[in-house]
Parts: C-alpha cells; structure tokens; sequence
C-alpha cells in the first residue's frame, strides 16, 4: 500500500514510501525513468504509536550507485518519516566491519555505543546507533 509520499532527491530520483505490514515501513529510491529500485531503507516498530522507538533495520544501495548520496537520501527520507510520525528515536545495529554505515548514520546524528553480539562461534564487536527525535 502506498503512502502517497514521494520526495525528490537529486535531479533523477524520489524516494517512494510504501507501509508493508502494521510494523514496517519500505523506503525506495527510484528513477525518474521507472526502471528500478537503485536504494532501500526500512524502518520497524510501532509505527502509529506516539513517542515509540523504531528500528532503522535495513539499507541496501544497487553496487553501481554506491557512494553517490543515494543510501544517504534514503535514508533521511526515513528520518523524516519517523519525525513527522512522532517517533521519539531511532536504534539500529551494525557490525563492527561496516565502517561506511556507521559514518553515514553518524553524519546523520546517530550516537553510537559499543556492544558485543553474540555470533554462532563467537563474539564480535557491535555498535549499537541511536538518533533522538522530537516526538
């Protein structure tokens, strides 16, 4: 179902958003010309709900738009969304080797704080990314 927002980012994509579920909400970059996803971002949680705490749970970028802002413009597009829904944060996960998103989320105004996750053999290293709001 189609919430009806699109927003213009750049001059050759918007950003689609569309409600899967009663607790999740899809982010889509898509071109002007239609053709096809080229970035997603997913937000998790109460979403009707005043005051909740979402989960920004997943960002994917089509390897050949990577580093161009697109992750960036998703993802704030998801920020907003949650902003404009009275949500009073955002947590999100991310592995210690994914050095690039946690920068993005960080540029952002995510804080981080260290936490260890247990994996199938072992454990490793975490971070744990929290952005406040005004709801």
């Amino acid at each position: 179902m189609s919430l009806g927002l699109h927003t213009s980012i750049g001059n050759a994509v918007r950003v689609t958003t569309t409600r899967a579920g009663s607790g999740r909400v899809e982010f889509h970059a898509i071109p002007f010309d239609g053709t096809r996803v080229v970035a997603t971002a997913v937000l998790s949680g109460p979403l009707d709900a005043v005051g909740s705490e979402l989960v920004f749970d997943e960002l994917w970028v089509a390897p050949d738009v990577r580093g161009t802002g697109i992750g960036t413009r998703v993802t704030r597009a998801a920020i907003t969304w949650a902003d404009l829904h009275l949500a009073a944060g955002i947590d999100t996960y991310v592995p210690e080797e994914n050095v690039a998103m946690q920068r993005l989320l960080e540029q952002l105004g995510f804080e981080r704080r260290p936490e260890l996750e247990h994996g199938e053999e072992s454990w490793t290293q975490i971070f744990a990314l929290t952005l406040e709001l005004a709801g």
